[in-house]
């Protein structure tokens, strides 16, 4: 579990996104089919923007940039409901100043997350008994409608809506490389699911971060992970080649939290610089202690959420703030009841942050 120092706005849209006028909200409805009520929810669109922009890159139709597109978000309507229920969300991305559309689906569990949290309401009130299911379904309304049961428009959300940022390109340093060079010399750790931007780790980072998350103990432990960025014209793809991990100095750790601080991300910089590679920063890695009770039975283990890799709500936080760019990925170093310290990948897959393949590289 991490923090971090850095914050973010989670509003919509940002940039030069737009979302053609809708706000969005979560109906909760009991397994039964009774109504429960309606929440607002301000959704964090900026990275399926990003993400889709970024699939325009690695096609070669977009210029190979960062915080350069310019958005705009619309509904997908519920083939069987209609409007105002959504089975999803296209996001249509451009250059900034006009050129190639690129467009992408997102389907409706994007909101999962949001949906998670906004059943808390029904559960402080009662109308759910704790463990109890729920069903719901993603809405969306014209700025200027009432959601639901009385609820007043937020005019500073009509405000944001309105607000645009003005963001500085920033030229992505792809090195042009054959994937087959890569991929020919690397075994799958995991499986490549269709559709992932290939990742390739060099085998003495998982080894060094296994060896750092040992040392520490029932403390978290982390570092920066570095390398480079490479595009094949030749399919055209673009992927990415982790070569070194910075062990997070003057980082703040806990047996259950880790987050860099400013004289961390100096550090950082100052070993980037000392290497002279031109290596870019391409995300982070972190170790979870072994937390589960070594008395567990272990037919309960198989079930625990804590005997298996996952990224928890701040860790999501962390990569989401300080790395936000779709190439980047973490990885976590799991001491597991059953195999000990125990590596696996996490990055952004279509606007989210999930468990992903990677490829050991000698």
């Amino acid at each position: 579990m991490s923090g971090a120092e850095r914050t973010a706005s989670a509003t919509t849209p940002l940039r030069g996104s737009q979302s053609r006028g809708y706000r969005y909200a979560i109906e909760y409805m009991k397994q039964d089919g009774t109504h429960l009520g309606v929440v607002p929810i301000e959704p964090d669109f900026e990275p399926t923007i990003d993400w889709t922009y970024f699939l325009g890159v690695r096609r070669a139709e977009l210029p190979a940039v960062v915080d350069s597109a310019e958005g705009v978000v619309s509904p997908l309507w519920s083939n069987e409901l209609g409007e105002p229920y959504c089975h999803g969300f296209r996001v249509e991305v451009t250059k900034r100043g006009g050129g190639r559309v690129v467009h992408c689906d997102f389907p409706e569990s994007f909101f999962q997350r949001l949906a998670d949290a906004g059943s808390a309401e029904w559960f402080e009130k009662g109308d759910l008994e704790p463990g109890e299911r729920y069903a719901y379904r993603v809405c969306a309304y014209p700025i200027a409608s009432d959601l639901s049961e009385g609820r007043p428009v937020d005019s500073a959300l009509e405000a944001a809506a309105s607000f645009e940022v003005e963001a500085v390109p920033e030229p992505i340093p792809l090195v042009e490389s054959r994937l087959e060079t890569f991929a020919e010399r690397a075994e799958a750790d995991e499986v490549h699911v269709e559709g992932e931007m290939p990742v390739f780790i060099v085998r003495s980072v998982i080894d060094e971060a296994c060896d750092l998350a040992r040392s520490a103990g029932r403390n978290e432990t982390g570092g920066i992970l570095i390398g480079h960025i490479h595009q094949d014209p030749t399919k055209p793809e673009v992927f990415v080649e982790i070569t070194a991990q910075i062990p997070a100095r003057h980082a703040e750790a806990s047996e259950s939290s880790f987050s860099f601080t400013h004289d961390t991300w100096c550090a950082a910089d100052a070993a980037v610089q000392l290497r002279g590679r031109g290596e870019s920063f391409l995300g982070w890695w972190h170790s979870h202690p072994r937390w589960c009770n070594p008395e567990c039975p272990e037919t309960r283990r198989k079930d625990c959420v804590l005997a298996r890799p996952f990224f928890s709500a701040d860790d999501i936080h962390l990569h989401r703030v300080c790395f936000p760019h779709p190439y980047q990925v973490s990885l976590l170093i799991s001491d597991l009841p059953e195999s000990g310290p125990s590596p696996a990948l996490f990055g952004w897959q279509a606007g989210a942050i999930s468990a992903r393949g990677y490829f050991a590289m000698p």
